[in-house]
């Protein structure tokens, strides 16, 4: 359920921000990124919801920030 709420916020605050233009950040994401301990969650959606140069990056399950290789 908190999952559920959790990714419910996110999304809204996605269509807040749509209307300013999405920058996607230099650099790929790595190949073997695992999910954090927390399990699976959504910590971003897109890059400019990742701090300083990290990049919003698929993991085995869920999206979390991640430095670009």
């Amino acid at each position: 359920m908190i999952k559920i709420a959790f990714l419910t916020i996110i999304l809204a605050l996605s269509v807040i921000n749509s209307d300013s233009a999405y920058v996607e950040k230099p650099g790929s994401c790595p190949l073997d990124l695992t999910a954090s301990l927390s399990g699976c969650t959504f910590f971003c959606i897109t890059d400019d919801q990742c701090p300083e140069n990290l990049k919003c990056c698929a993991t085995d399950c869920g999206k979390q920030c991640a430095m670009p290789i």
